[in-house]
């Protein structure tokens, strides 16, 4: 008989849910909080931010006879995400963005992955530094959705090296 899972293999399939189930609940994408401590308002209107890649930069060394080596260099610290946010009526948030645009500020900002599971996980990353850029939006009268404003967190340097070690 064959192994395979795309010939009707049931005891395979039912294998693997077993272990996919015994591993837990599944994280959600939309279990998380972001934490900007000057301006809380924020952490209740986001819509998205992406959790700032992890990686070292790659280092090509040559070896004799046409050979190529890779190796990782230095840990990448610093980078760009993606963040958006909904506004309510009264403007809270492009307030608090112009504000901090307007002030040159460089803060720290916090994803916390919480949700209904784990409403106090200790799992977050903090971006040191961070300075916010909003691209256009563009507001229209045949348009009936909420205002949603979308741009990028630049950060310096982010704490996930440092906390990586006490796992």
């Amino acid at each position: 008989m064959d192994k395979r899972p795309a010939n009707g293999n049931l005891a395979f399939y039912k294998e693997f849910i077993q272990k996919s189930l015994g591993r837990g609940h599944k994280r959600k994408k939309s279990d998380f909080k972001l934490e900007v401590a000057e301006y809380p308002v924020l952490s209740d209107l986001v819509l998205s931010v992406e959790i700032p890649q992890l990686k070292r930069e790659e280092l090509e060394e040559y070896a004799p006879f046409a050979g190529k080596v890779m190796s990782q260099g230095r840990p990448e610290l610093g980078g760009t995400v993606p963040i958006s946010f909904q506004e309510v009526v009264g403007g809270p948030v492009h307030k608090a963005i112009r504000n901090w645009v307007k002030k040159n500020q460089a803060l720290d900002v916090v994803i916390k992955m919480v949700g209904e599971l784990e409403p106090s996980s200790r799992d977050q990353f903090t971006l040191i530094g961070c300075q916010i850029a909003l691209d256009g939006t563009e507001v229209s009268y045949e348009d009936g959705t909420p205002i949603r404003f979308s741009g990028s967190l630049y950060f310096w340097y982010v704490d996930e090296f440092l906390s990586a070690a006490e796992v």
